[in-house]
């Protein structure tokens, strides 16, 4: 959904659940990530890793300066779970 609607250019990685995606984002294994915000905020909070941008309709309360995709010029992604 991201690709499409931005058009940049990215390979898919499948990885099996949230905790080795944060592990590849903190070691720079992978640039960028989407993931459930529960998985990543521990980290996001540390400064370990940035989130760019919440999928949800609106900021969320948890990382109120974090802009939305919508924001962004992206309304057509919609993640919010």
């Amino acid at each position: 959904m991201l690709k499409n609607a931005t058009g940049i250019e990215m390979t898919y990685v499948p990885y099996r659940g949230g905790a080795p995606l944060t592990t590849a984002l903190v070691q720079n294994e992978v640039q960028v990530g989407l993931a459930d915000l529960t998985i990543l905020l521990p980290q996001i909070r540390a400064g370990t890793i940035r989130a760019l941008a919440v999928g949800s309709a609106q900021r969320l309360p948890w990382l109120p300066d974090v802009p939305t995709m919508i924001e962004l010029g992206y309304p057509s992604i919609d993640t919010n779970n």
